[in-house]
């Protein structure tokens, strides 16, 4: 019986180095160049718009801030800091795109299939999901 279990054992060590670390290390490798390329990208999101803050650190190995949804989609959070209010305006000139209007009266457009057609939304701070390695981004 000790035989039969050492066997069983040499195979499972087997099949976990021959299969899983090596995916396991692709998968790293993949999260670590997405990382990359959303950082620089939320660093040029944080020059151009100082309400927005990036939450995306690593600790341990690991990165905050970052949801795995499916080996081609990530999703990281940017809050949005307490200066001021910015409203979705849906002016109905292209489907599918928005205006943010800033407290300020500035303006960035947004163009996204996931926003509906809805009047006027409102947010006072809260917080945007940017989807990388997909075509859409949410906003809530």
């Amino acid at each position: 019986m000790i035989a039969a279990q050492a066997k069983l054992v040499y195979h499972l060590n087997k099949y976990y180095n021959e299969k899983c670390q090596s995916r396991k290390a692709a998968i790293s490798k993949t999260i670590r160049e997405v990382c990359k390329v959303v950082s620089d990208v939320l660093k040029e999101v944080e020059v151009q718009e100082p309400r927005f803050i990036s939450s995306l650190s690593e600790m341990d190995n690991r990165f905050e801030g970052l949801e795995v949804i499916s080996p081609t989609e990530f999703e990281v959070v940017l809050y949005l800091n307490q200066m001021g209010v910015f409203n979705f305006v849906d002016d109905g000139s292209l489907p599918g795109c928005a205006v943010l209007k800033l407290s300020d009266g500035r303006k960035r457009s947004i163009t996204t299939e996931s926003i509906p057609p809805a009047p006027c939304r409102s947010l006072t701070s809260g917080s945007t999901r940017l989807k990388a390695g997909s075509s859409s981004s949410t906003s809530k």
